[in-house]
Order: structure tokens, then C-alpha cells, then sequence
């Protein structure tokens, strides 16, 4: 049995189907339609947050050194950073990991007494897998310079 007036049913009282609705059926999903270019709009949107919601900028690491500078011993210094949240495919989350190379490089540094950067610099990562996401360390090792 057809219903007699149901909303959104597509059938009119006399229980045929109602022309307004197929037409309104046919232009929900056509390609100039609004529904269409709401859902070509937020597809756009997701996309655009993924590429650019873990950008982060250039980084000097070591800084062009004076023309005269003395050296003070090796140092090292060392920072991690991680992606995280959910399985392996789906590592988006960020948490300290963009600017873990400039730390190191400031840890480095700060490791001898009076030295102002860093030469003959080496950058070494390694990464570790822990349940819900992976660990990325960074070794930055060099001669500082005074």
C-alpha cells in the first residue's frame, strides 16, 4: 500500500508519484547543484587543512660563521618530536616535531661555555614506532665556535 501523503515520499493522495519531487530528486544530485558543490567544497576544504595544517617555515641549522672565530671542542645536542593519533596510515597529528631541528641545534650550542654556533655540522635522525604514533630524534653534532 502507498502512503497518502508522506513527507519526502515522492507520492502525491491519490498515490502516484509526484513530478515535483523526481525533479527535485534529479536536481539534487546533478552536477551544477548545490548539493554537489557543497560536497566539492568541503572535499576542497579537508584537502587544503591537510597540506597545510603541518607546514612549517625554512630553518638555518648552522648560520653562515664569522670570517674569524676560534673553536672551542665537539658538541652534540638532541631533540625529538612525534606524529601521532590513531594507525600507522592516519600519523597526522604533530607535536614538537617542526622545530626539533633548531632545538637540537640550540641544545648543541648551549652544551659549551661561550660558544656563539656551530661548523662542520652533522645532522643525524633516527625515528621510533611507539603504539599510537612514531618518534623522530634528531642529533645535531659539531665543532663550536666563539
Amino acid at each position: 500500500m502507498l502512503p497518502l501523503c508522506s513527507i519526502g515520499s515522492g507520492y502525491g493522495i491519490n498515490g502516484q508519484r509526484n513530478v515535483f519531487s523526481r525533479e527535485v530528486e534529479r536536481m539534487r544530485w546533478s552536477p551544477g547543484s548545490p548539493a554537489i558543490l557543497a560536497l566539492y567544497c568541503a572535499v576542497a576544504m579537508i584537502g587544503a587543512t591537510a597540506l597545510t595544517g603541518c607546514a612549517s617555515g625554512l630553518t638555518t641549522v648552522a648560520p653562515t660563521p664569522p670570517a674569524e672565530y676560534s673553536r672551542l671542542g665537539s658538541t652534540k645536542g638532541s631533540a625529538c618530536g612525534s606524529l601521532g593519533i590513531v594507525a600507522t596510515a592516519y600519523y597526522f597529528v604533530p607535536m614538537g616535531i617542526n622545530d626539533r631541528v633548531e632545538r637540537a641545534y640550540k641544545e648543541a650550542v648551549a652544551g659549551v661555555p661561550g660558544a656563539t654556533g656551530l661548523v662542520d655540522v652533522t645532522i643525524k635522525e633516527d625515528w621510533y614506532w611507539w603504539v599510537i604514533g612514531t618518534a623522530r630524534c634528531v642529533t645535531v653534532t659539531g665543532e663550536a665556535i666563539k
